[in-house]
């Protein structure tokens, strides 16, 4: 069996890829120079990491209009391992600095939001019409 692919009784075509997917995230970083910033977005492809698995978060942060010189900063970091959650999902930490920006920066840390662990059935997408 690939190594990127959770055991399952499914048939091989419907089995889910443990790395092909992604997670949202939004949170906002710490005041600095009376002002902060939203980051938003999702991060990219998760990536093998031993025994686990890490994303990188590369975004641009929200832009702040209403102190002095309209600006926005530049997010990239690697989340932290995976963290299963009770429901059979996981999700990661992640922590930062933004990039230095107009003599400043800010600093953020959040988790993003969980992506299933199990395959997808098909009957838990019957009721939508495509």
């Amino acid at each position: 069996m690939d190594d990127n692919r959770k055991p399952s009784h499914a048939p091989e075509e419907r089995r889910r890829d443990v790395l092909n997917h992604i997670h949202t995230l939004i949170t906002m970083a710490n005041v600095a120079h009376d002002h902060q910033h939203m980051l938003t977005g999702t991060t990219g492809p998760a990536m093998r990491k031993r025994d686990t698995h890490v994303h990188r978060i590369w975004i641009r942060t929200s832009f702040d209009p209403k102190n002095g010189e309209t600006h926005w900063h530049e997010v990239n970091v690697l989340t932290g391992p995976a963290l299963e959650t009770p429901d059979g999902e996981h999700t990661h930490f992640y922590n930062g600095e933004t990039s230095r920006d107009l003599g400043h920066c800010h600093t953020f840390s959040s988790v993003v939001d969980t992506s299933p662990d199990n395959e997808c059935e098909e009957e838990d997408h019957q009721h939508y019409r495509y």
